[in-house]
């Protein structure tokens, strides 16, 4: 993707009108496109019928939105119509038509008052300033080497050629890619950074969700210090304001984590979050899996929860097996035979994991090392109000190595 126009609008360190007037219209379509995937998310979860507080409630729907523009992007793909005009039409429409039924109320506004009143002062005080950062980061263009060559790329190239592409890309390009289908909306509006929007407001969801509901006797530092600490950080910082699924994978795990009670409504729900993450980042289906089964209701909520979470995962190990042969790829490329895969791309990849690697253990090596170097810290930071509010500790990652 080329620059954004921003990205030549300072002049060391002055910052032109122009500048102000891009950033400005940056945070609009990024509040554009936050409010329509809450809007769309907002009618899934009506059809679960699970009662959850308002800024529980808020959280969910943005993150159900996400996932429901991830699958209908692979839709648009096979059926040859991943075309700007059509994807937005395909976010906006619906969006505009739920916004109406529900009386036209804005739900990032309602989420605001909501936060406006967990928030004191102290608080506001240091969120802003540690969101200053933030924004500065955030509004420049991106700088990560493998965002350019799949995270960003995969989608522009099915915007280029209006359609899924599956021969002659690269072997990344064969992964589930539901947050590159969000993040073509970026591309659509002709500006990567609001792929930036798409990460943002999945943390965002998760922090929701786990300020919310208060418990009593809560210390009032306790929903807000999560969010505080992860962008507190400059690592942390660094991949809010990237374009990589990892961050997404993430914050959709944290988002199930905080939505997990009794009731098969919640478990379906969490379930449907725990399957979008993995499909997000498949090795997070080892983090998934570890969370329900260490709660005290997951044996028990298993099968439902592993029946919803199947469903975001569905369309894209289909689309895997019938190109490949292959619906769980890259994981188990020794044992199910792949299209287009060799005995030299086995070696390689053997290679690559060869630290990790034991014998006749490869892809459970690969998948292993895989869910131990991915960046999920920032899930430590969210989890950090949950931990602060119930006294337990459900699910932390601790610099990349999953701790139960």
């Amino acid at each position: 993707p080329r620059q954004p126009r921003a990205a030549a609008a300072t002049d060391g360190a002055t910052v032109s009108p122009q500048a102000l007037i891009e950033l400005f219209r940056l945070l609009a379509l990024a509040l554009l496109l936050v409010e329509a995937a809450a809007q769309l998310g907002s009618v899934i979860l009506k059809l679960w019928r699970v009662r959850l507080a308002p800024l529980a409630a808020f959280g969910a729907a943005l993150a159900l939105g996400w996932v429901v523009v991830g699958a209908a992007g692979l839709g648009w793909g096979l059926v040859g119509a991943f075309r700007p005009p059509v994807l937005l039409a395909g976010l906006l429409a619906p969006a505009a038509v739920a916004a109406w039924q529900g009386g036209r109320r804005s739900l990032v506004l309602a989420a605001a008052r909501e936060w406006r009143g967990i928030l004191r002062l102290p608080a506001r005080v240091g969120l802003a300033v540690a969101a200053f950062p933030v924004l500065a980061r955030w509004a420049a263009p991106e700088g990560e080497l493998d965002a350019y060559i799949y995270h960003l790329g995969a989608p522009l190239q099915w915007l280029v050629s209006g359609r899924a592409l599956f021969t002659g890309v690269g072997v990344n390009y064969h992964l589930p890619l539901p947050t590159e289908m969000a993040f073509a909306l970026a591309l659509a509006l002709d500006d990567e950074r609001l792929a930036h929007a798409v990460i943002g407001s999945l943390f965002l969801a998760a922090a929701s969700v786990f300020a919310s509901p208060r418990a009593a006797g809560q210390a009032p530092w306790a929903a807000w210090l999560g969010p505080l600490l992860a962008v507190a950080g400059g690592h942390s910082v660094a991949l809010l304001c990237g374009s990589k699924s990892d961050l997404a994978a993430a914050f959709l795990l944290a988002t199930a984590a905080g939505l997990w009670s009794p009731g098969r409504a919640s478990v379906a729900l969490a379930g449907a979050l725990l399957g979008a993450a993995a499909a997000a980042k498949l090795p997070v289906a080892v983090l998934g899996a570890a969370w329900i089964c260490c709660h005290r209701s997951g044996w028990r909520a298993a099968p439902l929860a592993a029946a919803f979470g199947a469903l975001p995962l569905l369309p894209w190990a289909v689309t895997s097996w019938l190109v490949l042969g292959n619906p769980l790829f890259p994981l188990f490329f020794d044992a199910l035979p792949t299209l287009g895969w060799g005995a030299e791309n086995a070696v390689v990849r053997r290679a690559y994991f060869e630290p990790w690697r034991q014998p006749g253990a490869d892809s459970l090596a690969a998948l292993l090392s895989e869910a131990r170097g991915l960046r999920v810290e920032v899930l430590d930071s969210v989890t950090a109000a949950r931990r602060l509010r119930t006294g337990r500790v459900g699910l932390v990652v601790v610099c990349g190595d999953p701790v139960v």
